[in-house]
């Protein structure tokens, strides 16, 4: 899913799986407000980074047992990839960012370039 200058919202028993992009298997974004409230995004592949979301200028909300899980990046960032200008906030005790993998490079779990996250509660682990 490529975004620019969005709002999106994925909630409860909503997911995005097994989905193959450039940067950000599931989203690739510029400008752009995600939120994700108990849903779910794992087994997606970013072919250069991000196994799960790429973005840039944009601000993302991991809420209520919001799951990020199995997805690969191929160079930088397994699971989500913040480069340049970006705000990712983790609210929930049940927010995890888990199982993901880079192949080469950096980035185990989130890559953070120039952007700002912010962990009241959740985790990143085994990445």
């Amino acid at each position: 899913m490529k975004l620019t200058n969005a709002s999106v919202t994925i909630n409860e028993t909503a997911s995005i799986e097994d989905c193959l992009g450039h940067k950000g298997g599931a989203i690739e974004g510029f400008g752009n407000s995600i939120i994700i409230v108990e849903g779910t995004i794992k087994n997606n592949q970013g072919s250069d980074s991000a196994g799960a979301i790429y973005v840039e200028n944009s601000t993302i909300e991991l809420k209520g047992n919001a799951n990020t899980q199995g997805n690969v990046g191929h160079h930088q960032a397994s699971a989500i990839y913040l480069l340049s200008g970006n705000e990712l906030t983790m609210e929930d005790n049940d927010d995890v960012i888990t199982g993901n993998e880079v192949i080469n490079q950096y980035g185990g779990g989130v890559a953070v370039i120039k952007s700002t996250i912010t962990m009241n509660e959740g985790s990143i682990t085994n990445n």
